[in-house]
């Protein structure tokens, strides 16, 4: 759009699909990392274990 994020396709009849350009696959990949590192601060003092468990708990199994 404005930012040259994301790009409006045709999609399957009235449909259309929105999909990042390459610009935008950037800044979702830059938005990524600030949020690894966040996390990272969040979690640091949990020892490994406990966030071992919480990981676990967090992620969903597949059935």
């Amino acid at each position: 759009m404005a930012q040259g994020w994301i790009e409006r396709r045709p999609g399957h009849g009235r449909r259309i699909e929105h999909h990042l350009t390459p610009s935008g696959e950037r800044v979702l990949e830059a938005g990524h990392k600030v949020a690894d590192e966040v996390l990272a601060r969040c979690y640091t003092a949990l020892p490994d274990a406990d966030r071992a468990t919480l990981l676990r708990r967090l992620v969903v199994e597949d059935a």
